[in-house]
């Protein structure tokens, strides 16, 4: 049997798709729209076509209002919304993994690093209150850090309390600093999945953090959505 294959522009350079056999995927699967993933991040570009219609909930966790839209070349965000869930099979743009599936887009922080104190926790309280079952976390300290008390009680509160206290599923990427994880960091937390990095070849990244405290590993994203325009990674919006 042929596997599904989107039309997407971009999709025959999403090699991180073919690592993780998402073709096979979605002749069973592709999503539904009350399946919300939350991404927690920089801000998420609120009419990005690739995100056009899936994006529910917005909340800026920094200036406490619901327009997350990133400042200037803030595109992290926009790029871990469109690997998880961008429209697929519409003849532009990517292919995101679960293309059915709802976008809730929560901004927490600047790619510069300012923040507010309790952003993050309050972020967590929000998806969770409205409905997230997957909280994904592509950001976290440089240095081997404890989890401050705040943070560690509205991690559990998501992760027992979720999906109607079933427990939603809590992700944090294992970092870039090319070091092992200590056991008390955020990726090593006993109610989060820690994702390492590999690449085309099923290695390890280089940048990626690692260690026994992980619980997965998989393919970094490839091309994915960027801020359209001449902000974000690269003029255009991908």
């Amino acid at each position: 049997q042929a596997e599904f294959q989107p039309n997407d522009e971009y999709y025959s350079y999403q090699w991180h798709l073919d690592r993780i056999s998402a073709p096979s995927a979605w002749d069973l699967e592709q999503g539904a729209a009350q399946i919300v993933i939350a991404i927690l991040d920089s801000g998420v570009e609120l009419d990005h076509p690739d995100l056009e219609g899936k994006l529910v909930e917005p909340y800026d966790a920094l200036d406490e209002d619901s327009d997350p839209t990133p400042s200037g070349d803030d595109a992290h965000g926009t790029a871990c919304a469109a690997l998880a869930a961008a429209s697929t099979n519409n003849g532009r743009g990517v292919a995101g993994v679960c293309s059915g599936c709802s976008v809730m887009p929560i901004r927490i922080m600047s790619e510069q690093g300012w923040g507010r104190y309790g952003a993050d926790s309050d972020a967590f309280y929000w998806a969770i209150d409205r409905g997230a079952q997957i909280l994904s976390n592509s950001w976290g300290p440089a240095q081997a850090s404890d989890i401050p008390a705040n943070l560690a009680e509205a991690i559990t509160y998501a992760a027992e309390s979720g999906r109607g206290g079933l427990g939603a599923i809590v992700l944090f990427a294992s970092g870039n600093e090319y070091r092992q994880n200590d056991d008390y960091e955020l990726p090593s937390h006993p109610l989060v999945l820690g994702v390492g990095a590999t690449d085309s070849q099923d290695y390890r990244e280089n940048y990626s953090n690692y260690g026994y405290e992980l619980d997965i590993v998989a393919p970094a994203g490839s091309v994915t959505a960027d801020i359209t325009g001449n902000d974000g990674y690269a003029s255009g919006s991908y």
